[in-house]
């Protein structure tokens, strides 16, 4: 039965103009894989983005042959791309179209046409109508694995299947009818789903338009081609046929709403996409890339920032309970990871970044976002003032894991990657989502799905069996540079990655990030309200109460004085005052310091004392002065 299309978010449309990096081939053999949403791939033009819960860059592959570009004489019992009589009689569309998600693991993952139609173009491999495919006759689910099935609540059945499968290189793929010479084939072992769907809380189900390709090394026996005495898998065939020189792939997903391609380096990766430490993580012998996340936080980049959470983050994590979660405390223990810390796998084949029970509510009660029960995600509330204030600003959402050393990486994602978009069947219209998921851990480890991976570089190397991790930038990134893994003789127990200052971070989210003096808005705290930041009120409040002890010692000095004054001033007499006909005071005037300048602090009255024309300063230590009337001023002597 043939799948539902689902909508295409079309490129361009509604998106910020951002700057694309300037390409740049590296001296060596590393292959640039082709996405969907590159304008020289030749498939739609680069306008194909994918839901419904993106959007989201898959590879643009093509799996299969047809009659028309594979030999009837071909023995199907040596591996495909090392028999000479193997020459593809047309460019990149040998088969069928498949968009699929990169994955470390060693089997693709692809939904099947089982019809008797011709083999089309238009995202459904027919394993019956490619004369390359070779069915070894097991049954299986979703078997990827890094065991993506284990976040993604799926009900899948399919055909283990090994056929084509060919990957362009964007660098070398001629622009006009996509039929240039930078295609390779290789070997893959897919498992061709019958069914495959996933299941949402409240019983619905829908069929993901994106499987995965499976570039490692196939467990479960599955080694390739019948008789192909070497280890299957797409880079190891690669290599050993001199198409790159390691095997290994440097991967970052990048962000459609951004504009922000992806990047897929078999044989190496791009140095630009690595950002300040690189953490190196070995594998477990499932050949699985488990890591230990120690904490979760959430904090804004600037101090300048439209949103108020704390600059450096605060923790939100919730942690594993041992007592509820004992497949991961057996976990934990056996690969030896701190108490308190989770096992997680990163995957692109999940689309949530899916946390312990506690963390994703600990942060949803921070931000303006309302669970809903019938998808279990939190919908983001524009309405929200918070919402708008928080997609301008430097806030993210960041995780700490410790890497083989018990070095801390630290990847921060900003909320704008965290502002995705669900589409039908999911919900009647596009609405905004906060991808994050708590999860019962049943296999013992969580999933930092492709939400995580928009804003990090991941690393896999199959020959050290190690994956790499570090920071990767946001869509303003420098200018690209392709770097080739050191080989296991060179390099010793490190690939020896090179990456860029981690201070390009907050560079490379420029004209995104904006601050208060920015967009004339003062800056929103986390419990809804604009005005002055935490800081700034703080600083106030030490202010006015500074201001309070001032003004307290002012009036107290004066009194003080005028107690003193009154003591020492000498016997009063009394005079004429020519304009008012009244008595005044002593005929000695105190002037202290300039008459004619006004002192007020804190907006406090100037003091007077009665009637005279001195003003009363606050220096208490300053000389008198004593000024006598002159001699024309007659003495009136009381009656």
């Amino acid at each position: 039965m043939r799948r539902r299309r689902f909508p295409i978010l079309r490129l361009g449309t509604a998106l910020p103009t951002l700057t694309f990096p300037i390409l740049v081939a590296a001296q060596g053999k590393t292959i640039q894989l082709a996405w969907t949403t590159d304008a020289r791939h030749g498939l739609g033009d680069g306008k194909y983005a994918y839901g419904p819960d993106g959007p989201w860059q898959a590879l643009a592959v093509s799996v299969g042959t047809t009659n028309s570009t594979f030999p009837t004489n071909l023995d199907l019992s040596s591996p495909f791309t090392n028999n000479p009589n193997f020459i593809p009689r047309s460019g990149f569309y040998t088969g069928a179209f498949v968009p699929l998600y990169p994955s470390g693991g060693g089997l693709s993952i692809l939904l099947a046409s089982q019809s008797s139609q011709n083999q089309t173009t238009e995202e459904l491999y027919n394993p019956s109508l490619s004369p390359s495919a070779n069915r070894f006759g097991t049954q299986m689910g979703n078997a990827d694995d890094w065991q993506s099935w284990t976040a993604v609540n799926e009900d899948s059945w399919g055909e283990g299947i090994f056929d084509l499968v060919t990957l362009g290189d964007k660098l070398d793929i001629a622009p006009d009818d996509g039929h240039g010479g930078g295609y390779f084939f290789a070997n893959a072992t897919l498992n061709s789903l019958e069914r495959f769907n996933v299941l949402l809380p409240d019983g619905r189900k829908y069929m993901p338009p994106v499987g995965i390709l499976g570039l490692g090394i196939p467990s479960r026996g599955f080694n390739g081609a019948p008789n192909d005495p070497e280890p299957g898998g797409i880079l190891l065939g690669l290599k050993r046929e001199g198409k790159i020189g390691y095997a290994g792939f440097g991967m970052h997903l990048g962000s459609v709403a951004y504009n922000q391609p992806g990047s897929l380096i078999l044989g190496g990766y791009e140095k630009n996409r690595v950002l300040g430490e690189v953490g190196i993580f070995r594998w477990d012998s499932e050949d699985v890339p488990y890591m230990f996340l120690l904490d979760v936080q959430l904090g804004v980049q600037s101090e300048k920032s439209g949103f108020s959470f704390e600059t450096g983050g605060s923790s939100i994590w919730a942690g594993p309970t041992d007592n509820e979660d004992k497949d991961a405390e057996n976990l934990r223990k056996r690969l030896g990871a701190k108490e308190g810390a989770a096992v997680v796998v990163p995957n692109p084949g999940a689309p949530y970044i899916y946390l312990p029970k506690g963390t994703c509510e600990a942060a949803a009660k921070r931000l303006p976002v309302r669970l809903n029960e019938s998808l279990g995600l939190y919908i983001w509330d524009r309405e929200d003032s918070r919402y708008e204030s928080i997609m301008r600003s430097s806030a993210y959402m960041s995780f700490v894991l410790a890497d083989r050393s018990a070095k801390n990486v630290t990847i921060k994602v900003p909320f704008q990657l965290l502002n995705l978009t669900l589409e039908a069947p999911l919900v009647d219209e596009p609405t905004p989502y906060f991808p994050c998921q708590s999860l019962e851990a049943d296999y013992g480890f969580w999933t930092l799905g492709r939400a995580f991976l928009q804003a990090a570089f991941l690393g896999v190397d199959l020959e050290r069996n190690q994956t790499y991790l570090a920071q990767a930038p946001g869509p303003r990134m420098e200018q690209s540079i392709v770097r080739n893994f050191v080989s296991v003789e060179n390099g010793g127990d490190s690939a020896g990655l090179e990456s860029n200052n981690i201070g390009e971070f907050e560079s490379s989210w420029s004209g995104v990030w904006l601050t208060s003096e920015e967009t004339g808005k003062p800056a929103a705290d986390v419990d809804g309200s604009t005005g002055l930041s935490a800081g700034a009120i703080a600083g106030i409040l030490v202010g006015v109460a500074a201001g309070v002890a001032m003004l307290g010692f002012i009036v107290w000095m004066l009194k003080k004085r005028s107690r003193k004054d009154d003591r020492t001033a000498p016997p009063k007499e009394k005079i004429a005052d020519d304009n008012r006909g009244e008595w005044s005071s002593s005929p000695k005037v105190r002037a202290e310091m300039d008459t004619e300048r006004d002192v007020s602090e804190l907006g406090v009255p100037t003091a007077h004392e009665m009637e005279s024309p001195g003003i009363v300063h606050e220096a208490p230590d300053m000389k008198r002065e004593y000024v006598e009337l002159p001699a024309d001023v007659p003495l009136v002597k009381k009656d």
